[in-house]
């Protein structure tokens, strides 16, 4: 019998649950005292000032960033929205009306608009903002730099938030506001800069997460299958094709970078090359992901490790896309959690955790840091407890979404030992996203191993 068919309306990473309507929810009645007197006193500062020297002076921008904030953590989008309005008239005032000195204060804008819930006026300053970034002809300014990156986050935070009609045009406008950041900043740092491995990396989480919509039903699917100004559709494989080779591209960009400074980074671009081999497991390849695991470990052991060290650090299976660009072996350490012990091989199952960024978009991680902590806890719900075993990279054929699928380090005999779900179709689809998720496998020696594991899956409630 064939499982029930899976909808997955949005794409989602972590992120967030993340951007909540009503920040104030998550201050205590204490803590929103102390800061509504803060909050007070900012503004003392700001009046003091502006009867010194004007209500268009620069001086007012720097208290009206922290007020900004502070209103902004006290979910007083209006009263946020008034001051940032203010701030922007002061840089046009004071630098003419296209400085770049806005942009910040633009971005703040659309977040604050995003905050309230409006995302038509949300987008209708996200237009803004790209039509005076596409007629900045000052390319030697990392603000325009910044701007765009920051431009590609909101928009991700659009397909997670935003009305789901509308998840094709965030995703292709994230896709490029990154691409345009990228040729900025490759101008303003140089081609090898090593800021630029972090810029690409986001932009292959974006396209892991448009491959990942594409394989859903619905209307986003179709959307980013489209070719713009063509009544045609792709088909999924070819489109996750796509993808997949702009993806593998720039992880062998950023492995290349590393390889191209000064002194070479050996140790970055063999942490470079797991990601290689991650990207394969995540696109089905399992004999080049064999491959890359292996060249990665030959490569960390070129570079000085010793085998048992870095057996350690890749002991444990990890959920694949990881968030971050690691390319540094003691953050590697730190990020696997590892403790100086010797590795017990019978130590019993591994124990993992995953928390969803958004109802709408399941059991992939996030692309984006967030600026500020506003993960609420109470939109998560309880744990969700499953067993299962991961068998390397051994193909498992199932069926997903209506359709027969291939995997590779994907759970097997999975079992759900503790529910937070009232409705068995809940559980039934849970079963069905455990089911989907990619590790990065148990690695020994490079090669990937078998293992026994155990997740708490925490489920996002829908804002």
């Amino acid at each position: 019998m064939k499982p029930p068919v899976l909808i997955l309306p949005l794409i989602c990473f972590l992120l967030i649950s993340i951007y909540l309507p009503t920040v104030s929810a998550q201050l205590s009645q204490v803590d929103l005292d102390v800061a509504n007197e803060e909050s007070d006193r900012t503004q003392a500062e700001l009046q003091r000032l502006a009867l010194e020297h004007g209500h268009l002076d620069r001086r007012l921008l720097e208290p009206m960033d922290l007020y900004i904030e502070q209103l902004t953590e006290m979910g007083r989008f209006n009263e946020a929205g008034e001051v940032i309005n203010q701030a922007i008239m002061i840089t046009r005032v004071s630098e003419g009306l296209y400085t770049q000195a806005q942009y910040p204060f633009l971005l703040k804008k659309i977040e604050n608009f995003g905050n309230g819930g409006d995302w038509t006026a949300t987008r209708t300053w996200m237009e803004h903002l790209k039509a005076l970034l596409i007629n900045d002809r000052d390319y030697s300014s990392e603000l325009a730099v910044n701007a765009y990156i920051q431009l590609s986050e909101m928009h991700l935070w659009g397909v997670a938030r935003d009305s789901i009609t509308m998840q094709t045009f965030h995703f292709r406008q994230a896709e490029q506001a990154s691409r345009l950041a990228f040729n900025r900043a490759a101008g303003v740092w140089g081609p090898t800069d090593l800021r630029l491995t972090t810029i690409l990396y986001k932009s292959v989480l974006q396209h892991h997460m448009q491959a990942v919509a594409i394989d859903s039903i619905g209307g986003t699917s179709l959307g980013l299958r489209g070719i713009e100004g063509l009544e045609f559709v792709r088909s999924r494989a070819e489109a996750k094709l796509q993808h997949y080779l702009i993806g593998l591209r720039y992880l062998i960009d950023i492995r290349q970078i590393f390889l191209l400074q000064d002194e070479p980074d050996l140790m970055a671009a063999a942490l470079a090359e797991m990601y290689i081999a991650d990207w394969q497991v995540l696109f089905v390849k399992p004999e080049a992901a064999t491959y890359s695991y292996q060249r990665s470990f030959n490569s960390l052991a070129a570079a000085g490790l010793d085998s048992e060290s870095i057996n350690r650090v890749f002991h444990k299976p990890a959920i694949l896309p990881l968030a971050t660009l690691v390319s540094d072996w003691d953050e590697a350490v730190s990020a696997a959690g590892t403790i100086l012990t010797p590795i017990i091989v019978d130590s019993g199952p591994v124990n993992l955790s995953f928390s969803e960024w958004s109802a709408n978009f399941r059991y992939v991680a996030p692309a984006i840091a967030i600026s500020r902590d506003r993960l609420d806890r109470s939109v998560l719900d309880g744990p969700t407890i499953f067993t299962f075993r991961l068998t390397g990279l051994e193909e498992i054929s199932r069926w997903y979404s209506g359709r027969y699928k291939t995997f590779i380090s994907s759970p097997i005999d999975l079992q759900m030992i503790k529910s937070s779900m009232s409705r068995s179709s809940d559980a039934l689809e849970m079963e069905a996203i455990v089911n989907h998720m990619r590790f990065r496998p148990r690695l020994v020696d490079g090669i990937p191993q078998a293992v026994d594991a155990t997740l708490d899956y925490r489920v996002a409630i829908s804002p």
